[in-house]
């Protein structure tokens, strides 16, 4: 038969831990599951490789069996089991009557099929945290991911969603799914025993676009002004997205585009990175002109000719 190097086939040295085995299991299944490469003949086989190992390596007593083979056999090598191997007193190979090992190799079971660590129908393994129960080395319970589109008004103040969720069997449920205020693009809700199986959900948030702009973690507000505002400054009195009543401070002769920071009020992101919120200034003219007013503008046009499009 062939020798088969599960350090290889995870892509972990072989003095790797148990953290690092299980990690590179995870990432490998995820995306070798064949529910995930529908329509690749392969992925179904890479699979069920990808589980082998891990079933050996995972296990304390397996793997410390399996590294007596030694570091020095490569992949595709020809190879023997020691009729000796593991001092179980007979050959390795030699099975129970009857007891398949569902999707192992050949290799795995000269190895191990005597053992009782394979039973028929599958074997028990929790790849993702969670209670798995594999079936021809397909698990039946796996975490799943999908994305949650939420308007960024929903974001800055906080809420819920009611969204739809199809069963396996076809049939739809609808849950509340709680929108932490100022969750950032990207990050992930988790909704537990709500994925394939009873696995986990994981909601990966996607903002969308409304009232407010949004850059990285920063969001931007618009602040109309009329123009006696934008010229003198002063005092104005807004409301926030969540509510709160708040008095800015404009400077004096403050252009449309300028921005006002409210420092830390934007979109959370990795390692507790945190944006800020900003008001951009919009100038806003009356749509009707009074006498009085027209005169005014007359006056400040002939005593101060002041040109934006000549350079400043």
């Amino acid at each position: 038969m062939k020798f088969r190097d599960y350090y290889d086939i995870l892509g972990v040295p072989r003095d790797a831990t148990a953290e690092q085995i299980r990690k590179a299991f995870r990432t490998l299944a995820r995306r070798h599951h064949p529910d995930a490469n529908k329509g690749d003949a392969g992925a179904s086989e890479k699979f069920k490789e990808i589980s082998e190992a891990y079933e050996v390596l995972k296990d304390e007593k397996k793997r410390r069996m399996y590294d007596q083979l030694g570091p020095n056999y490569k992949a595709g090598q020809d190879f023997n089991v020691p009729p000796d191997f593991g001092g179980r007193g007979r050959p390795p190979y030699a099975r129970s009557s009857g007891a398949g090992v569902g999707g192992f190799s050949d290799f795995f079971e000269s190895l191990f099929g005597s053992m009782g660590g394979a039973q028929r129908g599958g074997f028990q393994g929790n790849p993702f945290g969670g209670a798995y129960d594999f079936q021809g080395g397909v698990p039946t319970q796996q975490d799943s991911e999908s994305t949650l589109e939420v308007p960024i008004e929903t974001i800055l103040t906080g809420g819920t969603m009611r969204i739809s969720l199809e069963g396996g069997d076809g049939r739809r449920s609808s849950l509340e799914v709680k929108i932490p205020k100022g969750i950032g693009e990207g990050r992930r809700i988790r909704l537990t025993g709500q994925g394939a199986g009873g696995g986990d959900l994981y909601l990966r948030i996607k903002i969308k676009s409304g009232k407010y702009k949004v850059e990285g973690l920063d969001v931007i507000g618009e602040l109309p002004l009329a123009v006696h505002e934008a010229v003198l400054g002063g005092p104005v009195s807004v409301v926030t997205p969540d509510g709160e009543s708040l008095t800015l401070t404009i400077p004096p002769a403050s252009s449309s585009g300028r921005r006002l920071r409210l420092r830390g009020r934007g979109l959370s992101g990795p390692s507790d990175a945190k944006g800020d919120f900003y008001y951009q200034i919009t100038i806003v003219l009356p749509k009707n002109i009074t006498d009085v007013e027209r005169q005014l503008f007359e006056s400040l046009k002939a005593n101060h000719p002041f040109n934006p499009r000549e350079p400043r």
